[in-house]
């Protein structure tokens, strides 16, 4: 039968993701420092390497233990061992699945006017440990880049003290710079594996009701980012209908 320190021994663990794996519980009173030693099967030249755990105290006897993987390190559960004050025991590592994509350029702006299609190229990079599907639509809400000031201004140069008219001014005013949703068609959509970049197509048809001139932004997902959009209306041409 296992002893109650054993039983103890065999629940370390530290747990999350890739970069932040922690372990909570009660730590020595004296410890400032320990080490993880990884299994080889962690190591890119198949040695047995060592990173430091961090320790966090949070209150008289218990804290935390805060350890970081490289970011590509893959899901799964890994059998590692813990260094305490010169002694050495079993720890398992849970490294969670962390989906995250990094953009350039960090914002994709499209230009054209009311009603034309317009299209521009950004590269994603897989900075995560698992694959990201990348979706082939995606939907944006475009609000104007000087809404809410023109909305203040407009509402302070009104001719009224009624707090009532003002109010429903401010807000008549704000719904005024609602650009619509712009839908997002994508090209080189699919699963995109750690480690990779991929260079994706983004095409539109900007909304009639944006105002030439102007200029909108709004945020849509991209799988886990949240990318950002502009949008510059163009003046009409001379001799277009309006």
């Amino acid at each position: 039968m296992a002893s109650t320190s054993d039983a103890a021994v065999q629940q370390l663990r530290l747990q999350g993701p890739p970069r932040n794996l922690r372990l909570f519980g009660p730590l020595p009173p004296n410890l400032k420092e320990c080490r993880v030693l990884l299994p080889t099967s962690l190591s890119s030249d198949g040695r047995s390497t060592s990173v430091r755990a961090r320790v966090v105290r949070r209150r008289e006897g218990a804290g935390e233990l805060r350890v970081s993987l490289p970011v590509h390190t893959p899901p799964g559960e890994y059998a590692a061992q813990l260094e305490m004050n010169g002694e050495v025991q079993p720890v398992a590592l849970s490294v969670e699945p962390y989906g995250r994509l990094s953009a350039s350029p960090a914002q994709t702006v499209l230009e054209g006017r009311p009603g034309a299609a317009a299209e521009q190229t950004v590269t994603l990079y897989n900075d995560g440990n698992v694959a990201v599907d990348l979706p082939a639509t995606s939907v944006v809400g475009l609000h104007d880049k000087n809404g809410l000031e023109e909305a203040f201004a407009s509402t302070w140069r009104l001719d009224s003290n009624d707090p009532l008219d003002l109010l429903k001014h401010f807000i008549l005013a704000l719904r005024t710079g609602d650009g619509g949703m712009l839908k997002l068609r994508i090209d080189g959509a699919g699963d995109l594996a750690p480690r990779t970049e991929r260079r994706l197509t983004i095409r539109a048809n900007l909304p009639e009701k944006l105002k030439p001139g102007h200029s909108y932004y709004g945020e849509g997902p991209l799988g886990p980012l949240r990318y950002s959009i502009g949008v510059n209306v163009l003046r009409r041409k001379s001799g277009d209908k309006t």
